[in-house]
């Protein structure tokens, strides 16, 4: 359900950004080549035959002058992306620790635990920048039919084959590297987490503290019956 909700604000956000940069795409200069071409089909749409047909060629055209529209979206959506991303990335260690999990509540908490210390997790994953390497790389390996079609090599069976053998190779390269290396890198964020938790119920017994609201017992998830 976290999960769900994240995907939800950060789609949220990227639809926020998409409007954004379709508004600054079209009072740049670079638009003009998509406005020229998108402009004339809309005009001949009839009130009867509201449908627009784009052949090929229009369609590559069209493709190719709204590229500026694609890195304007990134270049807004990526600063906004990261930092959201990094304020929510405790949520499910709050959601495995905490005695009543409940998703809003975990990633609230995360976003407490992250204030000022997202800069730090980033530096943490560059630290461990050789597990996402081989990530990327055993991703790659998914399309490697699509890579051997481009530097000319012919495999002696069908296309069908060929997508699934590299997806089951990708699949097992994947297994293979989470059981070598999982574990490490789980304990590394687990490490991190239990820092960042620290500072976070350091800041939260002093709060209590000012208000004058007495501290929590200590709850312990295994004795916990609900």
């Amino acid at each position: 359900c976290a999960s769900i909700l994240q995907g939800f604000l950060y789609a949220a956000l990227g639809l926020l950004c998409l409007y954004l940069a379709t508004y600054i795409f079209l009072f740049l200069p670079a638009s003009h080549d998509f406005q020229a071409l998108i402009m004339p089909l809309f005009e001949s749409a009839s009130v009867l035959n509201q449908q627009i047909v784009l052949d090929e060629a229009t369609m590559a055209a069209a493709t190719e002058a709204v590229m500026p529209a694609l890195w304007i979206f990134a270049a807004v959506y990526i600063p906004v992306l990261l930092p959201t991303c990094y304020r929510y990335r405790m949520t499910m260690f709050r959601l495995i620790d905490h005695p009543r999990p409940r998703p809003l509540l975990a990633m609230r908490e995360s976003r407490f635990m992250m204030h000022r210390t997202r800069f730090a997790l980033l530096k943490l994953d560059f630290n461990l920048w050789w597990y996402y390497l081989l990530q990327v790389l055993v991703l790659l390996v998914g399309y490697g039919d699509s890579f051997l079609v481009l530097f000319g090599v012919t495999l002696p069976w069908s296309a069908e084959a060929s997508y699934i053998l590299f997806l089951v190779l990708s699949l097992a390269l994947r297994a293979a590297l989470l059981y070598v290396t999982m574990n490490r890198v789980s304990l590394t964020y687990a490490a991190a987490y239990e820092c960042l938790l620290s500072d976070f119920e350091d800041m939260k017994a002093k709060l209590w503290a000012n208000m004058n609201i007495p501290a929590e017992a200590p709850k312990n998830p295994w004795n916990d019956q609900y």
